[in-house]
């Protein structure tokens, strides 16, 4: 099944329901905007058009026409729900004028829940990991800074009590995603799964979660790698269903059971495909008058999840605080720290402290790079994972002067803050970055982002947003986007 049968299904599906049930009009949520983006530069400002699921194009200037229809189950929360069954659908698309003119469907899906299990079909917006989803830097692995991959996915997406009604609780999903065609590589495929715990009921005061993730991409054609026998076979990767169990369970008796019909050199320690994921810890305390998060991203890679310390400094760490009653008219307020200085290339401080020599160390991983797969760990020319390590291949958007390849060796300070006053709500983004562009020398970055929307009669709600880009990394830019949004 190809990527545009997978959405063709979704649309059919829509139109069949909208045809011959009356019920699914009912509930429906609409949205409509119209926004404009100007830069100073012929690049739009980094937060501008990160983390916007792929919808911004780089060069400005930009005419944005964004409309989509939603309907919602009737509850997510379990004891609030009608009946064990129920359905809903998204619908979005976007219509970008300008030096990029673009037709984009970042979300068509159907999705269909009994009891606490819920298969979707399609595009969806998804952020996925333990991290402050609303005004995180991007969470490591999948932040929405790409357009979404379209996939099958069964999951249980709320945490749902197995022990002590409620003492601990799990969430997970199993997926499968077509990549389709991008530069390098042709018609492979996305391999996800993700498996969470909470410990404490939800009305507690302290809640512990922690869990991961797995990402594989597998399967198609490299063209540029038909003359490497080591790497393909005549440019092809395994693709058939004795591949897709050795990367949904890259386990040593597994793939004795189902060795692949293509056996490759390069795939020997990772059981086929470019796998990658993170480990994420996190914990919430909930007082009076503030709710506290802390949470942990560390990054795995080369199938080390289990058997690897050796970049465990490396990851995303992060604390968001909301207030129940605004400070000084402050909302929420997210602090984070990236880094990914280590990728394999020195022992991380866990290791030293318990004097463990780690089997992968010296390996260098290079996070969302691969040799395989070198469009890396992308999607439609954008980073699928955090921002904040920049696409070596997009390097129109750098800084002439500057090696695009150093691009995900990086450390960066965030923060992030929401508020009102009266009748406006405001925002500011920025983050402080320390590239590394070889051994004895770091290259800064400063970006940030402010906005603020007001409603006009209750029924328009007008965003303004300014950012700016300045340092030796990126081109020095700057810029304003203004939006004018509708919901009924």
């Amino acid at each position: 099944m190809t990527r545009n049968s997978l959405l063709l299904i979704v649309f059919l599906t829509i139109y069949v329901n909208i045809s011959y049930s009356q019920g699914f009009f009912s509930n429906i949520k609409y949205r409509g905007e119209v926004s404009t983006y100007l830069s100073t530069s012929n690049i739009t400002p980094f937060w501008l058009r990160s983390n916007q699921y792929g919808i911004i194009p780089t060069s400005p200037p930009i005419l944005s026409l964004n409309g989509s229809a939603h309907k919602e189950y009737d509850s997510t929360k379990i004891e609030q729900r009608t009946g064990k069954f129920g359905y809903g659908y998204g619908l979005n698309g976007v219509i970008n004028i300008g030096n990029e003119s673009q037709i984009l469907i970042p979300e068509a899906y159907v999705k269909v829940r009994y009891g606490t299990f819920e298969i979707y079909v399609g595009r969806r917006k998804e952020i996925i990991g333990l991290v402050d989803t609303m005004l995180t830097s991007g969470s490591y692995i999948w932040s929405g800074n790409a357009l979404p991959i379209p996939k099958i996915q069964i999951s249980i997406p709320n945490y749902t009590s197995i022990l002590g009604h409620g003492l601990l609780s799990i969430k997970g999903s199993f997926a499968h995603g077509w990549f389709g065609n991008q530069t390098y590589v042709k018609n492979y495929y996305l391999h996800q799964k993700s498996l969470y715990g909470r410990i404490g009921k939800p009305n507690w005061k302290i809640n512990f979660y922690s869990g991961f993730n797995s990402q594989v991409q597998w399967g198609g054609y490299a063209p540029l790698l038909v003359n490497d026998n080591y790497s393909s076979q005549n440019g092809h990767l395994p693709s058939d269903f004795n591949a897709l169990m050795g990367v949904a369970f890259p386990l040593p008796f597994v793939r004795n059971a189902f060795p692949p019909k293509i056996k490759l050199g390069y795939d020997s320690e990772n059981y086929g495909g470019n796998q990658l994921g993170s480990v994420d810890f996190a914990g919430e305390l909930k007082l009076p008058q503030i709710n506290i998060l802390f949470y942990r991203q560390l990054p795995y890679d080369l199938g080390s999840l289990f058997s690897s310390l050796v970049n465990a400094d490396d990851g995303l760490y992060g604390i968001a605080l909301k207030f129940k009653k605004p400070i000084f008219t402050v909302n929420k307020i997210t602090v984070e720290g990236f880094h990914s200085y280590n990728q394999g290339t020195y022992r991380s401080g866990i290791a030293r402290l318990l004097n463990i020599q780690d089997k992968h160390f010296g390996e260098p991983h290079g996070y969302f790079q691969h040799g395989q797969y070198q469009d890396g760990w992308r999607y439609n020319e954008n980073i699928i994972g955090s921002p904040l390590m920049l696409d070596r291949h997009n390097e129109t958007i750098y800084n002439a002067t500057i090696p695009a390849s150093s691009f995900n060796q990086v450390k960066s300070i965030y923060l992030a803050l929401e508020g009102n006053r009266k009748r406006y709500n405001y925002g500011i983004k920025t983050n402080y970055s320390l590239y590394r562009q070889n051994i004895i020398r770091n290259i800064n970055q400063f970006s940030f982002l402010a906005y603020t929307d007001f409603f006009v009669r209750q029924e328009y709600q007008i965003k303004v947003s300014v950012a700016g880009d300045y340092g030796t990394k990126l081109k020095n830019s700057s810029g304003v986007s203004v939006s004018v949004l509708k919901k009924w």
